[in-house]
This record gives C-alpha cells, sequence and structure tokens, in this order.
C-alpha cells in the first residue's frame, strides 16, 4: 500500500502545485473504493488541507482469516466524511461499520439496499431500470454530504 499512497500524494502535491502562489486552490475531497478508500485516508492524514472523504465501500475486514477491523488511521481524520456502502457488502458489515462509526462523529454512513462490494445491485432483485436508480440514490447521498 506504500506504493499507491505515493502515488496519490504525488497526484494531491501536483494538482495543488498548479494552482499559481497568488490563488487558493478550491476545496477539494479525497476519495478512493475498496483499498482505495485506505490510501485515501493515508493521503488525508498527510494533507490537512482537505475537505472531506468519501469512502465507497470501505474495507472493514479481509477477505481471508483475519476478520480483524482495519481502523488504521480513521480515528485521526479531522475532516468530515462520508462512507457509501451497500448492506449485501461480505467486506464492510453494516452493522459492524455502524457500531465502529458512532465514535467517529466525523464520519456519515449511507448504505445502499442490496448493495455488495461493487455497489452493484444483483439482476435477481433490480428491475431494468435498477442500477440507474442505485447511482441516483449515490449521487443524491454525495450531494447531501457536500451541502450539509
Amino acid at each position: 500500500m506504500p506504493i499507491l499512497t505515493a502515488a496519490y500524494q504525488a497526484e494531491v502535491k501536483a494538482w495543488l502545485a498548479s494552482f499559481p502562489s497568488s490563488q487558493e486552490p478550491p476545496p477539494f475531497y479525497l476519495a478512493g473504493h475498496s483499498m482505495g478508500c485506505r490510501v485515501a485516508i493515508q493521503v488525508a492524514l498527510l494533507n490537512g488541507d482537505c475537505q472531506g472523504l468519501i469512502l465507497f465501500s470501505y474495507p472493514l475486514i479481509g477477505a481471508g482469516k483475519n476478520k480483524e477491523p482495519r481502523l488504521a488511521g480513521l480515528e485521526q481524520i479531522s475532516s468530515r466524511s462520508l462512507s457509501i456502502s451497500g448492506n449485501r457488502d461480505a467486506l464492510c458489515p453494516t452493522d459492524l461499520w455502524q457500531k465502529i462509526l458512532q465514535d467517529l462523529p466525523l464520519f456519515t454512513l449511507h448504505v445502499l439496499n442490496h448493495g455488495d462490494h461493487s455497489l452493484a445491485v444483483p439482476a435477481k432483485i433490480k428491475p431494468a431500470s435498477g442500477q440507474d436508480l442505485f447511482e441516483a440514490e449515490v449521487i443524491q447521498a454525495l450531494r447531501q454530504f457536500k451541502e450539509p
């Protein structure tokens, strides 16, 4: 993960450096999906200017035998954060994630009914337009988070 963190950090630094010294960069959020969430958290800890984190399908527990929650860095986040997870995500059990986030008041959880780790609705559950509705729900959650 150090290589991914360094690459993400380099992109953030390059973007911030692209602004003239007389101009403040606009507010920005860091985001990631699955392991990218863990990388985004590490980069957020390096960039205090980050306005917030958006975590899609945070991998709270591993897929292997180790089922210990992955909490590294979460308690150090000092900006508002949104976690979007499906209630069928085997790597992020909703009940456990909700319990952990109770102690992290800057985190908001949005649970997608029928969503899995890929944030997809299974074909047997969704009508033809089900994924579009699902994506619209994600967009709405993002809008609500951005403008509380």
